[in-house]
């Protein structure tokens, strides 16, 4: 059995690294980005099984990468988990496809425990 591909997608490069190691170390394969360009040609590349996006990043932001993203037949399957420390997204958040809604600050455990409720792993 393969394992499940994360794209992790935030401008904030310790957040990212952080997340990186304790999904890795917690047996999936990781990809990161730092903005939602980047996240985009990934997404086209590697297809995860699932992606874990900022809201508030440069260049293309989460709600236009999450909106792109929903709007392909070749990718709307993959569940997005969006997260920002501006918890007024939420709604908006969520009626452009995010599947959930994760406010920053978040411990690895409720990452991880979403992931997992996510994949129904």
């Amino acid at each position: 059995m393969s394992k499940i591909k994360i794209l992790l997608i935030d401008d904030d490069s310790d957040l990212l690294t952080l997340m990186q190691i304790n999904l890795a170390h917690s047996g999936f394969e990781v990809y990161t980005a730092s903005h939602g360009q980047n996240g985009l040609s990934l997404v086209k590349s590697i297809i995860p099984d699932l992606i874990v996006s900022d809201i508030v990043m440069p260049e293309v932001n989460g709600y236009a990468f999450i909106r792109e993203i929903k709007s392909d037949d070749d990718y709307s399957h993959i569940p997005v988990i969006a997260i920002s420390g501006r918890d007024n997204f939420r709604d908006i958040i969520l009626l452009e496809g995010a599947d959930i809604f994760l406010p920053k600050p978040f411990s690895f455990e409720q990452l991880l425990n979403t992931i997992v409720g996510l994949m129904k792993i």
